[in-house]
């Protein structure tokens, strides 16, 4: 593979800061896989306030990259081109609140769950089982076991690629759906529209869903939308071709005010990126429904036989207690938590998530 190109003397040329920086540094020690080339420049802030100021002085053309516990990353053999920043040291503090804990981007998430417990904090034991940095969990909204970060954080300070210091609350980071705007495809027939490209078996199974155009629409996330209206006996219908689970994740704080949810699964996929019948049954189940009906939707064109799409109405246990909220804890400014936007630097336009806060309860 070729090597990213790099740029004589460089290294040279970058701002001046209180950490550490290296020139044609090694990643492979860094990552899990123990694989992968090089980055042209190494560079490790000593603190939040080192990182705005080299950030704020580095030349907006520069590509940067950030890495953290490196538990879920795969770097190319060819390395990293520009500046790759590794959050470490003065990042890791945590310090336990009364409601929460306050967490630095590179703290690992064992260690923060830890942390919690021996503070006799509950709610984030989740955490233990998931490995990496607290940045990285922030960026990708990181779960197990019925918990996430999505449900947990309070706020999480981040520094911009421009060297802004900025606060943000829980919603401002858009978990699991992206707040914003998306490009959805359009279909001849409109009730193959989706956000997800189709895959190429959609077009033997109706060639009415041959996609004619793309339009851009606004993305909110349900939570918000619920909390709009008056509150009563609630039904949830999920029509959105593959895009149920992003509904659903999107639906973390109000799921539980619903009677029954609705959605179509497939059988037989069309569009790329949707979850298998199976996980969608078992991320109800986690939440205290229960299936109530199955019926057939969509056929094979050709046979008529063949199901592609199931109709499954799902209805709350009448055993399911309701999730105990959580209280929100918080991740320090001390620590700029957080990757630089997360693990992988398409992630996101921030590029230091610094302190934020995950909820907790003290136990009595």
């Amino acid at each position: 593979m070729m090597t990213a190109p790099r740029i004589p003397g460089f290294v040279e040329t970058l701002p001046k800061l209180r950490g550490r920086i290296q020139a044609d540094a090694p990643l492979a020690p860094f990552t899990w896989f123990r694989a992968g080339g090089a980055a042209e420049v190494l560079m490790r802030p000593a603190d939040a306030d080192d990182l705005a100021g080299f950030l704020s002085r580095l030349p907006n053309e520069v590509p940067v990259h950030v890495i953290g516990a490196c538990s879920n990353l795969i770097v190319r053999d060819g390395g990293l081109p520009g500046v790759t920043i590794r959050l470490a040291r003065g990042f890791s503090t945590i310090s336990p609140e009364t409601d929460g804990i306050v967490a630095g981007a590179a703290a690992l998430d064992v260690t923060v769950a830890e942390h919690a417990a021996a503070a006799e904090l509950t709610g984030l034991e989740f955490l233990s089982g998931i490995p990496g940095s607290i940045g990285g969990a922030v960026a990708m909204n990181a779960g197990a076991y019925g918990g996430d970060l999505a449900n947990v954080l309070d706020w999480a300070e981040i520094v911009t690629r421009t060297g802004e210091r900025r606060r943000l609350a829980a919603a401002e980071l858009a978990f699991a759906i992206d707040v914003g705007v998306a490009e959805i495809n359009v279909s001849e027939s409109s009730v193959f529209s989706s956000i997800h490209p189709q895959l190429p078996v959609a077009a033997a199974f109706n060639p009415e869903s041959r996609v004619i155009r793309r339009e851009t629409i606004r993305i909110a996330r349900l939570d918000e939308v619920f909390a709009e209206f008056p509150k009563g006996r609630a039904f949830l219908k999920i029509d959105t071709q593959g895009y149920e689970q992003q509904v659903l994740m999107g639906a973390s704080g109000c799921i539980s005010e619903f009677l029954g949810v609705q959605m179509e699964l497939p059988i037989i996929h069309l569009y790329e990126g949707t979850w298998r019948f199976q996980e969608a049954v078992a991320y109800m189940d986690e939440r205290g429904f229960e299936i109530s009906n199955i019926a057939p939707v969509k056929h094979q064109r050709n046979t008529r036989r063949s199901h592609v799409e199931h109709r499954c109405s799902q209805s709350r246990a009448a055993h399911a207690q309701p999730r105990q909220k959580n209280k929100r804890a918080q991740q320090s400014a001390g620590n700029a938590a957080g990757s630089i936007r997360g693990v992988d630097p398409a992630s996101g336009p921030g590029y230091g998530h610094n302190p934020a806060r995950l909820p907790s309860h003290r136990d009595r």
